[in-house]
């Protein structure tokens, strides 16, 4: 009888809610928005050590978090020698398999327990090496992102490893419209420059060991680095930190000449962007999905217009 009781009971309130007339909220009639709240943005701190890393900090002190971005501004893909497209990517990946001191398993599980996310990524200006991490532990994170970039270890089983790896997906891309459109739309925007080449399964093949450690000696290195920075940290405090990481930190190759910059895009000649729409169709029998790509130049960081990479829809 107690139970059944309870069950009346537990009954009424639902009954009643489902009887309730609807609110004007919930026959969709719009409300009235509040007050703005201001916005305001600290404002971006700079500085530089000795050694050519810049510093650049946007102070957010809600949450005790920081998000660190270490972008080398000679290790993205457009680099990367003739007929070794995909050498960038390699090195990357590679990067992030451990270090001198610490090997692949150790050099991940240092990261998890600190409660950590870092990794490596490549575009076509630049090589990134990205760390989130609480405050708390900002300078042993930072020691880890500064040994992964500075003294990877580039073991030759991992080396293999990725390679396989590079080359599984290189052919299952084979047969994905997305995948070709991009391809094809990058070597139209950017005909006969770097920013249009992307790797195939016989340029990342063709990948040696030797060309990753060579690759990441003379274009992983402090000259035009930058450090990013938006967290819980101060300028006073981040300079420190860069500084005993950092500091001394040269490239693996030595002070060396500096890598070729990236040329310029042309504007006239056979790499110019073609006057009017371009129309190109890659036919795919039997593809149960079709894939559309619309793009152009973009503006250069330097407002240069024509010279960036492409934009697409």
């Amino acid at each position: 009888m107690k139970r059944l009781l309870l069950a009346a009971l537990l009954a009424v309130p639902s009954f009643a809610v489902a009887q309730t007339p609807p609110t004007d909220a919930e026959r969709g009639t719009p409300i009235d928005p509040g007050p703005a709240r201001p916005f305001q943005v600290t404002p971006l701190e700079e500085s530089a050590l000795k050694g050519g890393l810049k510093l650049a900090l946007q102070q957010v002190s809600r949450l005790p978090i920081v998000s660190v971005r270490l972008i080398l501004p000679y290790g993205g893909s457009a680099f990367e020698p003739s007929g070794k497209t995909g050498l960038s990517g390699v090195v990357a990946s590679l990067m992030s398999e451990g270090t001198r001191n610490l090997p692949g398993v150790r050099f991940a599980e240092k990261v998890e327990e600190l409660g950590a996310q870092l990794s490596m990524d490549v575009q076509a200006d630049a090589m990134t090496a990205t760390l989130f991490t609480t405050k708390e532990n900002l300078d042993k994170a930072l020691a880890l992102m500064a040994s992964m970039v500075r003294e990877p270890s580039l073991p030759e089983p991992d080396f293999q490893r990725i390679q396989q790896e590079t080359l599984v997906g290189l052919e299952n891309e084979k047969g994905d419209p997305g995948a070709l459109a991009e391809r094809r739309l990058g070597a139209r925007v950017f005909e006969g420059h770097p920013n249009g080449r992307s790797p195939d399964t016989a340029t990342v093949a063709s990948i040696s060991l030797d060309d990753v450690r060579a690759f990441h000696a003379s274009h992983v290195r402090p000259e035009g680095a930058i450090l990013a920075v938006s967290g819980d940290v101060a300028m006073p405090e981040l300079s420190k930190l860069a500084a005993k990481h950092f500091g001394a930190w040269k490239a693996a190759g030595g002070a060396g000449a500096l890598p070729a910059e990236i040329p310029a895009v042309a504007e006239t000649g056979a790499s110019a962007p073609a006057a009017g729409m371009t129309i190109d169709v890659i036919d795919m029998p039997g593809s149960q999905q079709s894939s559309i790509r619309v793009g152009h130049r973009s503006i250069s960081r330097d407002g240069r217009s024509g010279a960036g990479r492409g934009t697409t829809a």
